[in-house]
Parts: structure tokens; sequence; C-alpha cells
């Protein structure tokens, strides 16, 4: 139970049918939101705080969730964020392998590509991506097929937001490159260790970085009305 995890109300069965009553939630999913495009600094902070509190609850209980992505990230009309959808969630001290791929592709650790276990590290690398999409708008590895996304998050660095949206400061970068490390061995070793560096970050940037808009930057870049300068 935590204010950024929905809520399980009830479970149970009838005849062959296994049931689970959970909270309901109003308003939209991340996904919604970011087809509007990339976030200020301030927001994407904002909500990623709130996303590794609930994960740290679960982390604490010893639960991955393995299948952090926008569509599990619901925002209610006033503004609550709650972690959903532990479907895939299994125990952190569980290391086998598993022949069957788990999670979503484009938010999923090399190390799960791999064929290898799966601890807290996992779910920090997600959030990463997150990170990412949110300061930009897009996903860092895209293609035409599941294969050639896996291909690139085992072989490739995720790129630098400010790569994508100039402007965007670079304590952001660091941040998104830490959580998104490819050996998770040097990640941070779960939310609540990659939390304290993102508070770290906020108190580092001023109000002009939090509010960097760079959807009108993205914006200005695609149509052509000035040359992005650094802000």
């Amino acid at each position: 139970s935590h204010p950024n995890v929905v809520q399980v109300l009830d479970q149970g069965q009838t005849r062959e049918t296994a049931y689970m009553v959970m909270e309901y939630v109003p308003g939209a999913t991340l996904r919604t939101l970011l087809k509007s495009g990339p976030m200020t600094p301030r927001l994407t902070l904002a909500y990623t705080q709130a996303i590794l509190a609930g994960l740290a609850a679960a982390h604490r209980a010893g639960l991955v969730h393995r299948d952090i992505k926008p569509e599990n990230v619901l925002v209610s009309p006033e503004g609550r964020i709650k972690l959903a959808d532990f479907g895939l969630a299994r125990a952190a001290t569980h290391h086998s392998g598993t022949s069957t791929l788990m999670g979503t592709v484009a938010y999923i650790s090399p190390e799960l590509l791999s064929g290898e276990g799966a601890d807290e590290r996992a779910d920090i690398y997600a959030v990463g991506i997150l990170l990412y999409e949110m300061l930009t708008g897009v996903q860092p590895y895209t293609g035409d097929s599941p294969v050639r996304v896996a291909f690139q998050h085992v072989n490739s660095t995720v790129p630098a937001p400010s790569s994508y949206v100039p402007g965007l400061p670079q304590a952001l970068d660091e941040l998104v490159r830490e959580a998104t490390r490819t050996d998770p061995a040097e990640r941070p070793k779960n939310a609540d260790a990659l939390l304290d560096m993102l508070q770290e970050v906020r108190e580092q940037l001023s109000d002009e970085e939090l509010d960097f808009d760079g959807a009108a930057r993205k914006h200005r870049r695609h149509h052509g009305t000035g040359a992005p300068t650094a802000t």
C-alpha cells in the first residue's frame, strides 16, 4: 500500500476465472500525455519522483515490477500519479533467466533481453528510458521490428536527451545516462538510490532550466523559425 501505487482491494476465483479488484483511478495514462510532446524538466522530474516513490515501496518489499512504461503510469485530473499493473512483478531475489521475454521491448533492460535474471536495476533502466521520453517526446530506440529495438538496447548507449532537444541541462543528460547504463552493476541499485540522485539534480537546476520548453524548441527546429540557442 502506497500513495503512488494502485491499490489491490480484493482477489479471488469464480470457477475457472481468477480476478482482482483494483482501485479505480480516473484520468489518463502517461502515454496519452506524451502525445502532446516533450514535458518541461520540472514536470518530468515531478512525475519521475512519484513513479520512483511507488517503485521504491515495491523494491523495499522485495518486488521487481518488470514492466515500467507510460501505459502503466496513471495520472488523475488532480495530478495524482500512480504506478499500475504489477502483473509481471516477481521476487527481486529470483535471478534465474527465462525462455519467454517478458515486458515491453521499448523499455526492457539489456540483461532481460540477454536472457539473464533481473533485479531492481532492470526497473531503473526502464525509468531511465521513461525519463528520456518525457524530456524529448520520443523513445531513444525505434525500429521496424521488436528485434531491431532489442538489438539497440543491448549494443548501444542511450543518447543524451539534449542531443535531440538542444538546451536541456547537462544534469538531466547525466541522470538518464546513470539510469540506463548497459551494465546493471553501474546503475543505481534500486528506486531509492535513483530517487536520491533525482532530488540532487532537482536542487542543482535553476527555475529557468526547470521550465525549459522542449516542445517549443522542437517546434522551432522543425518549422525553421530560428536556430536553437543554448539556454
